[in-house]
């Protein structure tokens, strides 16, 4: 009896001891549980801290770099719109700051280049109206002894005593008449560049113009076994209003030119109106100019040589001065030519030209 009461104790205290060991474990799942729930909790606000840290942190360095590049690009558009003393923030050592340094670097020799430019674009156009003024006086100079010697050759021819004579004297006329025009050609340009350039604007009647012009070139023309025709439309003005004298000039260089390039065939002298304008051509059977040489025609002092021969001689300022009179005419002037076909030299021009021309616009 006293065994199965020891056997019944032991039996209870070590049911007890299972209990209280069951609690403990309990308990420590319970800890641990507990514990890795807070450790959860904490790396996850860690984590979520971290993350808005980094993003805060990106949309802050994107907003600064944005900020700095934008305001590059200003700079740089600044630049581009002629502001040359516009200098970049170059305070930061970084990346960015260095390229501020240099594209301030590059600002300045921009500018500095600019300034040089500028002051030889200006030294250049005070050489110019000098030239151009000196030119102009010495145009003037020349052509009043000129004109003397052109008034004593004619005297001479009309009162040579022989053929010998009078030929020198007509020698004499001829080679001071090419050279007159010669001047009065380097005088005209002058004046353009220069701005002094004044037309006439006056009534003056058309038609005698033209036949005034045809009956000029008719006699070079049958010299040379060339048909000179004319074609005048009934339907032109009676008047016109502009400068007659300037535009004898270019009809007259055309047909010259015509007359002196041609060898064979003809050369037309026509007149239509169109609308509110009266276009003239000149037309001839001659050589003919290239496409590619036919807008250097028109260039100062350039002949096209390379089809045409230069023993016809020339200044090369007649197509010049003919399209600047033709633009400070307020018309205008084109050319079609083909080689082997011959050339057609258009001139358009208001019934009624601008009463006062720019001449620097037209130089």
């Amino acid at each position: 009896k006293p065994a199965q009461t020891t056997s019944a104790l032991m039996t209870g205290k070590v049911a007890e001891f299972g209990e209280r060991m069951k609690a403990q474990q309990n308990d420590l799942h319970n800890l641990i549980a507990e514990s890795m729930q807070r450790t959860s909790v904490g790396l996850i606000s860690a984590t979520l801290l971290m993350v808005f840290l980094v993003v805060v942190i990106a949309i802050w360095l994107a907003s600064m770099l944005t900020r700095r590049i934008t305001d590059v690009i200003a700079g740089l558009a600044r630049i581009e719109s002629g502001q040359f003393g516009y200098r970049f923030n170059s305070d930061s050592k970084d990346e960015l700051g260095k390229l501020s340094d240099s594209l301030n670097t590059m600002t300045r020799s921009v500018e500095d280049s600019f300034k040089r430019l500028d002051e030889a674009r200006r030294q250049a156009e005070e050489n110019s109206r000098l030239k151009s003024n000196f030119v102009a006086s010495m145009s003037h100079e020349l052509r009043t002894p000129l004109n003397g010697i052109l008034g004593f050759a004619e005297m001479l021819r009309d009162d040579a005593e022989n053929e010998e004579t009078r030929d020198y004297a007509d020698t004499i006329y001829q080679s001071g008449q090419h050279l007159l025009t010669l001047v009065n050609d380097v005088l005209d340009i002058a004046k353009i560049e220069s701005g002094n350039m004044t037309l006439e604007h006056i009534p003056f009647a058309i038609s005698p113009l033209l036949r005034e012009m045809a009956t000029l070139h008719t006699a070079p023309a049958q010299q040379k076994g060339l048909q000179l025709i004319t074609e005048f439309d009934p339907a032109l003005p009676d008047t016109l209003t502009g400068d007659p004298t300037r535009l004898r000039q270019v009809i007259h260089n055309l047909m010259s030119n015509a007359v002196k390039f041609t060898q064979q065939g003809e050369v037309q002298l026509a007149a239509r109106r169109e609308g509110e304008n009266i276009v003239i051509e000149v037309r001839d059977t001659g050589p003919g100019i290239p496409f590619e040489a036919q807008a250097a025609v028109f260039e100062r002092f350039r002949q096209a040589d390379d089809f045409i021969t230069r023993a016809h001689g020339g200044s090369g300022l007649g197509l010049t001065l003919a399209k600047e009179f033709m633009t400070l005419m307020g018309g205008t002037i084109r050319l079609e030519s083909e080689p082997g076909r011959g050339s057609r030299f258009e001139i358009s021009l208001p019934l009624v030209s601008p009463a006062a021309p720019a001449a620097d616009s037209a130089s």
